[in-house]
């Protein structure tokens, strides 16, 4: 449910509600952060890892371990939100085709999986981790 409040009650509220305004500050601070971060990575970092940062950010947000065949393990999470190569890509500054070939490639190298066209992406959190971690 979203709703909308005056920001003159919304200060009142915050000045009533000392816990209510910590927790709020706390969560302005996270998304300043990770915000902060993503424009590190647009400005500076390669295709693949926005690519890789973007994944492990929508992993941390839509993702459940639900597994379907019995081979999975839980170090595989579904990404619980379905996204086009065209909606990555803009998420990632960059084009299609370019997320496109970087998506089989890091099916290649086992970091994530597809069950088909249209179809959640499996992830693969360990191998990620180490992606993102490797140099450029």
């Amino acid at each position: 449910m979203i709703c909308s409040i005056e920001s003159r009650q919304f200060r009142e509220v915050l000045s009533m509600k000392t816990d209510l305004a910590v927790k709020y500050i706390d969560m302005v601070t996270l998304r300043l952060r990770e915000v902060e971060e993503l424009l590190e990575y647009m400005a500076y970092a390669s295709v693949r890892k926005r690519l890789l940062f973007l994944l492990n950010k929508l992993l941390s947000k839509f993702s459940s371990t639900k597994p379907k065949d019995t081979e999975a393990s839980p170090e595989w999470a579904r990404l619980d939100i379905e996204l086009t190569h065209q909606e990555l890509a803009s998420m990632a500054g960059s084009i299609r085709e370019t997320v496109s070939s970087l998506l089989s490639q890091l099916e290649a190298e086992g970091i994530l999986r597809r069950e088909g066209s249209r179809k959640p992406l499996w992830i693969h959190r360990g191998r990620l981790q180490i992606a993102l971690k490797a140099p450029s």
